[in-house]
Order: structure tokens, then sequence, then C-alpha cells
């Protein structure tokens, strides 16, 4: 989210939105992530269902992330083998 232009939250809230997204997420980041900063994760998080904020393109290339570094684990597990 700090660094796609996410077409989904410009869709539905504007381009301010999305720099004001990129910018919370890349604080986030830089404050150490999730695991040092929970507390501001939830606001964030609280703030961004409230208004209507939805990182939706952000969410598909992570889950597509996620079935790749799958396949790729399935397939080099399979070549040691």
């Amino acid at each position: 989210m700090s660094k796609l232009d996410d077409t989904t939250i410009v869709h539905r809230k504007g381009i301010e939105t999305l720099q004001r997204v990129k910018r919370e997420m890349t604080q986030l980041i830089m404050g150490g992530g999730y695991m040092k900063n929970t507390r501001r994760y939830k606001e964030l998080s609280d703030i961004y269902k409230n208004d209507g904020i939805s990182p939706g393109g952000s969410s598909d290339l992570l889950a597509l992330k996620l079935v790749y570094e799958h396949l790729k684990f399935l397939i080099c597990t399979t070549c040691i083998q």
C-alpha cells in the first residue's frame, strides 16, 4: 500500500486519499512496521473502514504474491526430491 498506485482507492476516494494512504503506510513501515506499531495499525484500519477506503488493488496483488510464493515453494520442493 505504500508503493502501489491502488486504482480502487483512486476510483472510490480520489488521488488525494491515495497519496494520504501511501504516506501513512510509508510512515508505518519506517516506524518499524506492524509489530512495533500495532496501535497505529488498528487506528488506521478503523479510519479506513469508517471512511470507506478499500485497498482492493493492494489486496489482489498480495493474494497473487502469496499464491506465487506457494507455487514456487511447491515446485522447488518437488525439484529437490
